[in-house]
């Protein structure tokens, strides 16, 4: 009995010195197992890293909206802000989407879109992209763009770390301006505030989930050197 009061003074003693100390229960436990506090630091920090992590995409998943089959429950993960441009009659966009894999299966691969809605088509071959006065030509059309009416151009494809690094300069950028080169003519558009913003819910919140279920996440891409400073 005596060697029981006295465990229970020391951990009442302890835990008051470690409240005074900043420190936790977990941390007392830890030193009581013999863990170096270097250890003990680090486990500290990857658990606060790990409850940041949730909280921010528990942040992140009020600003997407999740259009789910109702058979698979696969789909597809949009901003928020991201405008249902194709039902415009004269629209331009550029957006980030992610896949919702069926069968509960958590995240999938990341998309960039860009595209144009118009009174014509200009059969579409080059995107220029000016990033606060950095001219890029990265977004190489993957085979032709997918023309689905009249005066109508897109193209989706499957987002690298290469573009995220673009995409992240464009969230983060002043101005930036994209233009689609035709084969006689161009159609540009000057991204705006909620583009960049959706862009930017979309970085944060792909990563966040992937993350969230310890899938693999791209390492940051090397961003090019503008065509206009080579």
């Amino acid at each position: 009995m005596k060697k029981i009061i006295a465990v229970c003074v020391f951990l009442l003693i302890s835990a008051t010195c470690a409240f005074a100390a900043n420190e936790t229960i977990e941390d007392l436990i830890a030193q009581l197992e013999g863990k170096s506090p270097e250890t003990i630091a680090l486990e500290r920090e990857e658990k606060n890293k790990r409850e940041n992590d949730l909280k921010e995409l528990e942040e992140l998943t009020k600003k997407v909206r999740i259009s789910r089959d109702r058979v698979t429950g696969g789909g597809w993960i949009y901003s928020k802000k991201t405008a249902i441009w194709a039902e415009e009659s004269d629209s331009r966009t550029i957006y980030l989407y992610a896949a919702e894999l069926p069968q509960g299966e958590g995240i999938g691969n990341m998309y960039c879109c860009f595209g144009y809605r118009s009174s014509r088509w200009i059969f579409m071959n080059r995107i220029l992209v000016n990033i606060d006065g950095d001219l890029y030509d990265h977004f190489r059309l993957y085979g032709p763009p997918k023309m689905p009416s009249s005066g109508c151009e897109y193209t989706k494809n499957i987002a690298t770390s290469y573009d995220e690094v673009i995409f992240r300069r464009i969230a983060d950028s002043k101005h930036t301006i994209v233009r689609f080169v035709g084969y006689s003519e161009s159609i540009e558009f000057e991204v705006s505030r909620a583009q960049k913003e959706a862009i930017d819910v979309m970085l944060r919140y792909y990563r966040a989930r992937r993350i969230a279920e310890g899938k693999e996440i791209h390492k940051p891409g090397r961003l090019p050197v503008p065509i206009n400073k080579r």
